[in-house]
């Protein structure tokens, strides 16, 4: 079995010009003059040990070692802050009539991160919600500190709950919208068709 060693000159070999620094080593164009020793104390460089070669088996060719990888620059990054957590919570309830029938109750809250009430302090408590049911005799009107606060309906069907469902959504969204107007105070708004 005729096995032979790779030898140094296999791997590198001689008539190639002197590799390149890598890219994370500085050239000496990149060197301050004030890092640079004086001229007296000027070492020469040594030449590196020769690595010794790890075994092969006989069919492999051999290759150049992988070139370093170059650590990637990275800019510091301007993080921006979470939006607040606001949702409405609506929760339905049907219970057992006296004489059979069944009694409807929606309970909505508004779950906020923010201190809500303190964010419309000095602010006027304007209606958010007013209309008249179309399914039942009622009229509904909540202000803003009701909504905050939570508020409990009973609507009389399943029709006027669903309509008083959709019409806590709206409010919640003008809510949403009274809330971005007080936390980016005087701005400039641009609509477009």
């Amino acid at each position: 079995m005729n096995r032979t060693e790779p030898t140094l000159a296999d791997v590198t070999p001689a008539d190639e010009a002197p590799a390149t620094p890598p890219m994370h080593m500085p050239a000496a164009a990149q060197i301050s003059p004030l890092a640079a020793p004086e001229p007296s104390q000027a070492v020469a460089p040594q030449p590196a040990p020769p690595q010794p070669a790890a075994p092969q088996p006989a069919t492999a060719l051999p290759t150049a070692a992988p070139a370093p990888v170059a650590p990637v620059a990275v800019a510091p990054v301007a993080v921006a802050p979470k939006p607040a957590m606001l949702r409405l919570v609506l929760q339905r309830g049907i219970r057992s009539g006296l004489i059979g029938g069944k009694k409807f109750e929606l309970t909505m809250r508004v779950d906020s991160s923010r201190d809500l009430r303190n964010l419309f302090k000095g602010h006027p408590d304007e209606l958010l919600l007013a209309y008249k049911s179309t399914f039942a005799d009622k009229s509904y009107a909540l202000r803003r500190s009701e909504f905050l606060r939570g508020a409990k309906f009973t609507p009389a069907s399943l029709n006027e709950m669903i309509e008083l469902e959709e019409r806590l959504q709206m409010g919640f969204d003008q809510l949403r919208r009274m809330i971005d107007i007080v936390e980016g105070g005087d701005a400039e708004v641009v609509i477009e068709a």
